[in-house]
């Protein structure tokens, strides 16, 4: 019974041993992967996501395969030995057989491996978007989180002092206790936005570190999102269907899911070429020494060729699934068209009608809230209001300000959406 005892024991240490190193083993790995960086801005964001996320990475692997497929496609036909050694006859043959193709076969299976490529690449295009969007996305939302975080501490330590003021007064005599526990209620709130504003803003990290391919260290200061200078979208839009049917066009031109499927249909133009040249039949030749062993002792050479007749497979199954194939993705060009054009329309609207919601903010309701924070706390000061009024003004302060920062994380990511839409791109 002891022995058992002691080989759980045993085993329960090793297992404890293999826990701690593959976390120092985790640790280290992790070390060797984060950023520390003190700063960054969205274009060093976006650059570093573009050079090590994972996705982005494996999508461009896809072209090694491409050119393996173009190197294979190249490739001659290996040659045959044959032998025929005929005993009866006293005769014996050994040659080679090379398949010769006809038909421009090798010359389009090249050229078919070639456009497939250049599909492959629109799709690392398409992924490299993706990718894009999702660090700005993600930037965007760390950024903003970080303002609240901050404005959330700012806002707590205004109504900390003001509830010193207020326990002091109470002190006096000059404040009801019911005052009191209003202004601690309202700091006990305060502290709670804190606490939600900092898991928020670990959310955001998280996932901006993942777009990016890096850990990022919590410290790090983000520099604010400066969308308009670097997409060159102007926030004097107006709503307008010239611009609008501008903003279509140059998305049709430049999204790279309408070139892949347009290089896709090439594809299938190709295949179907392909197919037509693969009816030839191929040339089967034989060359070789011919041995006589018996009375005559005869040497020679002989010469053999073969040719198919293609009389009941001439392709007919590739061809019709060439055609049907092609046919999907010229519906496939239409519906994508028809999405393109609707994501161009709501990320413009989107920014037009956020861009009035914060100059709404920026101009009237925070200025405005700013100012009756400012009068409510000098009246209370001043002993002509109780508490109840700064702590009103602060909430409905609070509240404005992070309905502005929501709507500014609107705005910005429907800067983000229309740039997505519209396929633009810095190579």
């Amino acid at each position: 019974m002891l022995s058992i005892q002691r080989k759980i024991f045993f085993l329960i240490i090793c297992i404890q041993f293999s826990i701690q190193t593959c976390c120092a083993i985790v640790e280290d790995s992790n070390a060797n992967i984060t950023l520390n960086l003190k700063s960054i801005t969205l274009s060093k964001a976006i650059e570093l996501g573009v050079l090590n996320n994972p996705t982005l990475k494996a999508a461009r692997a896809k072209l090694g395969i491409s050119d393996a497929q173009i190197l294979q496609a190249g490739l001659l036909s290996n040659p045959n030995i044959i032998s025929d050694n005929g005993f009866a006859e006293d005769t014996f043959r050994v040659g080679i057989e090379q398949t010769i193709e006809l038909g421009n076969k090798r010359s389009r299976r090249i050229k078919l491996a070639k456009m497939q490529k250049e599909v492959v690449h629109q799709e690392i295009i398409t992924t490299m978007l993706d990718v894009r969007s999702k660090v700005r996305s993600s930037y965007i939302q760390t950024y903003n989180a970080q303002q609240k975080l901050l404005a959330s501490r700012e806002i707590l330590e205004t109504i900390t002092n003001l509830e010193k003021i207020a326990k002091e007064r109470e002190k006096k005599g000059n404040v009801e206790n019911l005052d009191i526990l209003q202004a601690e209620i309202t700091v006990i709130n305060a502290k709670n936005n804190i606490q939600s504003a900092k898991l928020e803003l670990n959310e955001a990290f998280n996932s901006l570190s993942a777009n990016i391919g890096k850990h990022l260290n919590r410290t790090i200061v983000l520099a604010p999102p400066d969308l308009m200078k670097e997409f060159n979208i102007s926030t004097s839009m107006v709503e307008n269907d010239k611009t609008i049917n501008t903003l279509i066009e140059y998305a049709y031109a430049n999204r790279p899911e309408i070139k892949a499927i347009e290089k896709n249909i090439e594809v299938q133009n190709q295949k179907l070429k392909l197919a037509h040249s693969n009816i030839v039949p191929d040339l089967k030749m034989t060359v070789g020494a011919d041995f006589v062993t018996g009375n005559t002792k005869r040497n020679s050479t002989f010469v053999m060729g073969s040719l198919g007749v293609p009389i009941f497979n001439r392709q007919q199954g590739v061809i019709n699934e060439v055609n049907a194939q092609k046919l999907v993705y010229e519906n496939d060009l239409d519906a994508i068209k028809i999405k393109i054009e609707q994501e161009v329309k709501n990320a413009y609207f989107g920014v037009i009608a956020n861009a009035k919601s914060l100059n709404i903010y920026e101009k009237e309701l925070i200025p405005h809230a700013k100012k009756i924070v400012k009068k409510s706390e000098i009246s209370f000061k001043e002993g002509k209001s109780n508490i109840l009024i700064p702590i009103n003004s602060q909430e409905a302060y609070i509240n404005t300000q992070y309905r502005y920062i929501q709507t500014l994380t609107q705005y910005e990511q429907s800067v983000s959406d229309l740039e997505r839409a519209i396929g633009l791109y810095h190579k």
